[in-house]
């Protein structure tokens, strides 16, 4: 569906985050462990380094829970960072004012989860995609407003006709075209498309799917596309990003990911991608334990307790992405030192 082995320039980026954060405090239970209550702190998002380019579709994948929707949110600033950068067309926009802001808000726009209760009930198709414009000055008239909904509506494949309906009368793919027309609406230049076809039928899905890649083209979008579905996630991406309790564990173009992935953990989701051909075999690789909670996080590598490959180092000392090859990036101490181009092999050899 993408165009592979595209080319971007190291500096030809939209976005950047510089050590982004986003902790939450939570009360702990009165417990054996603690003499009474307090605060600890959730760690959602913990110093993440990422860029998106130039009409890109950057994958961002993970378990649930991981924070992939917190770093999506924090970007755009629904969510306010606790601390970091958030870099858009080289502005720092991390402390504008919400005035300030709102200028920005018309460039970075957002495509939720749950289509049904991201649209308001009370509302028709016309006053939902129309308030934004509204909002932002973009129209002057009635007239005006309703040519450019029904315009919207037409680029989503949908019909004019249906901006007099109420969410409630669309099924759940047509609710996602309205959101996506919604989301459009204000001609950004970057989406955070957040899971927006894990609630539709796999034969939805694949529409969505183009739908998106024709608009990325068309209207020259870079698109953040988070999703725990791997498949989806290979068949539209440029590059993906690979998310583990809070921190990104390795980075890569879509197909050197998927074909030579070297995290451990990266490994095992691959793995998990169920193969069709029964004569093939599959044997996904069993994670022993549980995800720890983003609270009471492992010292050391958060991965390490439930890491086969695991080494001295592991439980003792973090590490942050380092590049192991033209635009591929991990952070797993067995890719750091000098062996490393020795020990890619070797988990290429393992991987294959």
């Amino acid at each position: 569906m993408n165009e592979r082995k595209r080319v971007f320039k190291l500096n030809d980026y939209l976005l950047k985050t510089y050590k982004l954060t986003k902790y939450y405090s939570e009360e702990k239970r009165i417990s054996f462990f603690s003499l009474g209550p307090g605060k600890s702190l959730v760690r959602a998002v913990d110093n993440i380094n990422l860029f998106v380019h130039r009409n890109e579709v950057l994958g961002l994948v993970g378990e649930s829970g991981c924070g992939k929707s917190t770093l999506g949110k924090t970007i755009i600033r629904l969510e306010e960072p606790t601390s970091g950068k958030i870099f858009f067309e080289d502005q720092d926009i991390t402390n504008l004012s919400q005035e300030r802001l709102k200028s920005h808000r018309k460039k970075m726009q957002i495509i939720f989860q749950d289509p049904a209760s991201s649209l308001n009930p009370r509302k028709t198709v016309f006053e939902i995609i129309s308030q934004p414009l509204k909002v932002h000055g973009m129209v002057s008239n009635k007239s005006d407003t309703s040519d450019r909904v029904a315009d919207l509506l037409k680029k989503v494949g949908l019909e004019k006709s249906h901006m007099e309906r109420y969410p409630h009368q669309f099924s759940g793919g047509q609710k996602q075209r309205i959101c996506i027309a919604r989301a459009i609406a204000l001609e950004p230049i970057f989406l955070v498309a957040d899971e927006v076809v894990s609630a539709l039928d796999v034969s939805i899905q694949a529409q969505i799917l183009n739908l998106l890649v024709i608009l990325k083209n068309d209207l020259n979008l870079s698109i953040l596309f988070i999703s725990h579905d791997l498949s989806v996630v290979r068949q539209i991406s440029d590059r993906v990003a690979v998310m583990y309790l809070g921190k990104i564990v390795e980075v890569a173009p879509s197909e050197n990911l998927f074909s030579s992935p070297l995290h451990p953990y990266t490994q095992a989701l691959m793995s998990a991608i169920p193969v069709p051909d029964v004569e093939i075999g599959w044997n996904p690789i069993i994670l022993q334990g549980d995800t720890p909670s983003p609270s009471q996080r492992p010292q050391g590598c958060f991965f390490h307790p439930r890491c086969s490959k695991m080494i001295d180092i592991c439980d003792k000392e973090d590490i942050s992405l380092n590049a192991v090859s033209q635009g591929h990036f991990v952070a797993c101490h067995l890719y750091s030192g000098r062996s490393t181009l020795k020990k890619i092999i070797q988990a290429q050899r393992t991987w294959l």
